[in-house]
């Protein structure tokens, strides 16, 4: 498992606001375990998002993350990114794992 920390921030400078939901379809690890496709969220707590995941790299059938974000404040975002996640024993950055920088939709409530 590697786990994700990250701290993210909102273009004014403080905090990001939100929380994002991570997909992914049934696989075997590359270690040779069985993973049923499942989901999992998490919230940003002051920005900081803290998430662990089986890696993708060496997993059959090749597959990666589809993490889709929701930011509060303002007007409501979600962005789509894609992620590949390698084996760690340290925590890896956001930008460590994303393939695919996302794109951004804005919905005016």
């Amino acid at each position: 498992m590697t786990t994700i920390r990250d701290t993210l921030y909102q273009v004014d400078g403080k905090p990001a606001r939100g929380g994002v939901t991570v997909c992914w379809p049934a696989f075997t690890s590359a270690a040779g375990q069985n993973v049923p496709a499942g989901s999992t969220s998490r919230r940003l707590v002051d920005g900081l998002l803290c998430i662990t995941l089986m890696p993708t790299i060496g997993a059959a059938p090749a597959f990666v993350y589809n993490a889709v974000w929701h930011f509060e404040g303002g007007p409501e975002k979600l962005v789509q990114q894609t992620w590949e996640v390698r084996d760690s024993t340290a925590p890896l950055q956001l930008s460590a794992v994303v393939v695919q920088p996302g794109v951004q939709i804005t919905i005016n409530v």
